[in-house]
């Protein structure tokens, strides 16, 4: 049986150092990219590249539903919703009406850390 993974992959000027697997946003103040700076927050992308600078150009993968890897921020199981934590690194998604979701967990992270697949694709929680 065949396989298929894509992703989509696009050039972003860095606001910051940002590391290589950990989700980024855009930062309109600057319009650059950042790591995730808050819980459940919106990403725009994973960082494909680690640069140390701010002005840097890195690739970012953008949320298209293809599989991607993320650094784990917890523990997380197979199958769990994810979102960011507040460094932009993947934990299981909390419900709740402004929160974001970057898609499923297709391998599982015991601990903090580790390299995860995730099906990528970001939800938006309207819920109230």
């Amino acid at each position: 049986m065949a396989t298929y993974e894509s992703t989509r992959a696009i050039s972003r000027i860095a606001g910051s150092a940002v590391t290589v697997y950990r989700f980024v946003a855009f930062a309109a103040g600057d319009s650059k990219y950042d790591h995730v700076g808050v819980a459940q927050a919106r990403m725009d992308g994973i960082c494909g590249e680690s640069v140390s600078t701010d002005g840097d150009v890195f690739p970012m993968v953008v949320p298209d539903g293809g599989i991607a890897k993320v650094e784990a921020g917890a523990a997380v199981a197979v199958g769990a919703f994810v979102g960011s934590d507040n460094a932009g690194r993947a934990i299981t998604a909390v419900s709740g009406a402004g929160n974001y979701r970057a898609g499923l967990a297709l391998t599982a992270a015991s601990a903090a850390g580790e390299i995860i697949e995730i099906q990528f694709i970001r939800e938006f929680d309207q819920v109230t």
